[in-house]
């Protein structure tokens, strides 16, 4: 065998074992990202469980005496204001994205208390608080979405609904009665509550 021969044969065999190289590296990539969804998807799907229990839990507190909708204090809503606060300590603690939760906080100390205790101060104080809980909301629902998998998406909006649906049936009791001029003032105590407890649930999956 000439020289020139040996050279592209050897070249040949080269060639043959670098593409094997690669296909290999390549399939070993796509186990490690396949192994890495799968792990996401099972982490995203057990957020998800956290979250549909703590709605839960949320709304049977708040519901099992329309604790917004009250007008006088006693010692049943101060229960039930205790329960809940325990309840907002507990997702508190599992939420791992600082900076979300700073925003969060930051909103609740700018709106810890209305300096103008006219009646039109306090409305637009309790508006202001609102807007700006539902823009943060916002904001953390579209960082949830760009962050998991279509699939988890969808089951997050099916578990969006039935949220939405707990809020529409407190919306009803409100409708139903009568409040008088303090009626804004009801409506956006609950409105701001119920939007602040759904955005840190959200933040379980930042």
């Amino acid at each position: 065998m000439t020289e020139k021969r040996k050279r592209i044969n050897f070249v040949s065999i080269l060639a043959v074992a670098v593409l094997m190289l690669i296909s290999s590296i390549s399939g070993f990539a796509d186990n490690i990202s396949l192994e890495n969804a799968g792990k996401s998807q099972k982490e995203s799907s057990q957020i998800l469980s956290v979250i549909d229990c703590y709605q839960k839990d949320y709304f049977s507190v708040i519901k099992r005496n329309d604790m917004f909708l009250q007008t006088e204090d006693n010692k049943t809503l101060n229960k039930d204001r205790k329960d809940l606060n325990k309840l907002y300590k507990k997702v508190k603690k599992q939420i791992k994205n600082k900076d979300y939760l700073k925003k969060y906080n930051d909103i609740q100390k700018r709106y810890a208390k209305c300096d103008d205790e006219t009646d039109t101060g306090m409305k637009e104080f309790a508006f202001r608080n609102y807007m700006e809980a539902d823009k943060l909301l916002n904001e953390v629902y579209k960082e949830v979405k760009s962050k998991i998998s279509q699939e988890d998406f969808t089951n997050l909006t099916k578990s969006e609904k039935d949220w939405l649906k707990n809020v529409k049936d407190y919306e009803n009791v409100y409708s139903s009665m009568d409040y008088g001029t303090i009626g804004t003032l009801i409506y956006y105590e609950y409105k701001i509550n119920m939007t602040e407890f759904r955005t840190l649930l959200l933040m379980l999956y930042l």
